[in-house]
Formats: C-alpha cells, sequence, structure tokens
C-alpha cells in the first residue's frame, strides 16, 4: 500500500464518521426554554420544546435559521367561550396537551426501522439515518372536556421535515369547539415574499408586511418562502389542496415574524378521523429573486410529481 493511498483511504473514513455522526438525537435537560430534545439528521437540525407540549421549536439548515420561535407552531384548537383570562386556545404552547406518550423511532437509510426509544434523560441516539418523532397527547379542556385524541409523527431526514398528523374525535359535546390551525408556521422578518400554487400552477404571488394584516386567504398544495438574508428558501407542500375555512391559507404579518396558519374545520361526530401532512423542505437560492423561483419550481415539481406552470 502506497503512503497516498493510505491517506486516501484515512480521509474516506474519517469524512464518513464524520458525516455519519452528524445524524444524532439528544436529550437536553436544560437548555432554550427548558427540557429539549434537539433532532439532528443531514443538513436539518430541529428542536422539540417539552413545555411547549414538545411542540417543534427552531430548525435550521446547513447552520441556517429556517424558522422563529416567536409564537406557537403545529396543530392548536379554537373554543368559543372560556372563562376571562384563560387562552381561547388548546394544544402547542397555548393551554398545554395532555402528553401520553413521546418516542424516538429510528430508521435507516432504506427507511427500515432499526430503534424505538421512549424520551428519557440521559437519551442520546448517534445511529441512524433519519428519526419520527412520534407524539401521543390528548387535547382535553378544563371547559368542554377531551375533544380530540391526537397523534403527531415528525420525520427528520436530510429530505426535510415531514409532518403528519392524525385527530380522532372522541367527545359528544363540541358546541364549544370553533375552528382548528392544524398547521402553523412562523418565519423571521428576514423573509420577503412568498408564492402559492396548486398541482398545475402558481395561483398567487405577494410580499410580507409589517402591519398585522391577514394576507392571501386561499386554498394551496404548495407555498414558496424566500428569505434572501440566509440566501434560502423554505417550501411547505401538502399532498392535496385541503380545504380550508374562512382564511383558509393565511400569512399575519406581524411587526416581528411572518406566521402562516392553515385554519380548518374538524370532524365533530364522534368516532371521526381526520388527518393532515406538510412537507418543510429548503433549498439554497443566493440572492436572486430568479433563483429563488426556478429552485422553488424544481422543488414543488418534484414533490407533487407534476409541471408547474411558474
Amino acid at each position: 500500500m502506497t503512503r497516498n493511498f493510505f491517506y486516501l483511504l484515512l480521509f474516506i473514513n474519517v469524512f464518513t464518521l464524520t458525516t455519519y455522526a452528524q445524524n444524532m438525537v439528544e436529550y437536553k435537560p436544560k437548555f432554550t426554554e427548558g427540557v429539549a430534545l434537539l433532532v439532528t439528521a443531514g443538513d436539518y437540525k430541529i428542536r422539540f420544546a417539552e413545555r411547549m407540549s414538545w411542540t417543534f421549536r427552531d430548525i435550521t439548515y446547513k447552520g441556517k435559521k429556517v424558522n422563529a420561535t416567536s409564537g406557537a407552531q403545529q396543530s392548536v384548537l379554537h373554543e368559543i367561550k372560556t372563562p376571562e383570562g384563560v387562552d381561547k386556545f388548546l394544544g402547542t404552547g397555548h393551554r398545554k396537551e395532555k402528553i401520553e406518550s413521546i418516542e424516538v423511532i429510528v430508521l435507516d437509510k432504506k427507511k427500515k426501522v432499526i430503534g424505538v426509544y421512549p424520551v428519557q434523560e440521559g437519551m442520546k441516539i448517534t445511529e441512524g439515518d433519519s428519526y419520527i418523532i412520534h407524539k401521543k397527547s390528548k387535547f382535553i379542556s378544563e371547559i368542554g372536556g377531551l375533544y380530540y385524541l391526537h397523534d403527531s409523527k415528525i420525520t427528520v431526514s436530510n429530505n426535510g421535515v415531514m409532518q403528519d398528523y392524525k385527530f380522532q374525535a372522541v367527545s359528544d359535546d363540541y358546541s364549544n369547539v370553533d375552528f382548528m390551525y392544524v398547521f402553523m408556521h412562523i418565519f423571521p422578518k428576514s423573509t420577503t415574499n412568498w408564492i402559492v400554487g396548486d398541482n398545475k400552477k402558481v395561483i398567487e404571488k405577494g410580499e410580507f408586511l409589517s402591519d398585522k394584516s391577514f394576507t392571501l386567504k386561499k386554498d394551496f398544495q404548495f407555498c414558496l418562502i424566500n428569505n434572501p438574508t440566509e440566501q434560502i428558501g423554505i417550501a411547505i407542500i401538502y399532498p392535496e389542496v385541503y380545504e380550508g375555512i374562512g382564511m383558509k391559507n393565511s400569512f399575519w404579518n406581524r411587526e416581528y415574524d411572518n406566521k402562516h396558519y392553515l385554519r380548518i374545520a374538524p370532524k365533530k361526530i364522534k368516532g371521526e378521523e381526520f388527518s393532515y401532512s406538510a412537507l418543510i423542505k429548503v433549498f439554497e437560492t443566493g440572492e436572486e429573486r430568479t433563483l429563488f423561483e426556478l429552485e422553488g419550481k424544481k422543488i414543488v415539481e418534484k414533490e407533487i410529481g407534476n409541471k408547474i406552470n411558474f
């Protein structure tokens, strides 16, 4: 074996180990906002916070900031009447869900399950190619009682962050339930503009504002968010065009962030089930809007499986 060949093998082994070591799930008893679960898979890193009903908080892509933590994310239920001073929203970082179980499902490169571990202090998982953070919880109101059983699976892989949410209606009385924000995503103020569309074409393009208004208010299958400061684009892609109610998919243009909501009418007949999915996928853009659109188009077409007219 020549010296050069030996060093080449050493470099390959070190590179492989370094790349593999990037993938990790680690329990942090004292972290930002308290107890946290840090999940790294490929270029993505995401934090889950126990005090926010184990919902996700910050996401980074290659160390770049993807979202903001200036509010709650994931699914939340709105009640019509609550006592004075009581939050009308139930779940996530609002009134807490009752956590039944929280575990990490570890997958190899072929998406085969190679381990299932309950989340607990001292946890540190270094094997695996991707991870599913699996939460079972209950939406229990001190006003209306138990409304829904909730099953949340968030898959973190080098392809992005996949959200799969299931609900089962278990109450006899939904008279106090108004609506659900099944998805909430918060973006930093460095995001400037957006594009939304269905499985064939762009529906609308727009700019983020800072006037506390709600804009868009339409159904879509995909959304592209531009962050020229970080030189990244963020895609939110549904498997189909979900039918929303009222404000449907909207952006809340706050002074300190830009927040996306999907408002739905949750099932209200005991025994009924409903589910929603959304992929968060990040792509590099540079500073040019044309590149943001070109790269975003490629991502959307690949995930949806259709040519999109931009």
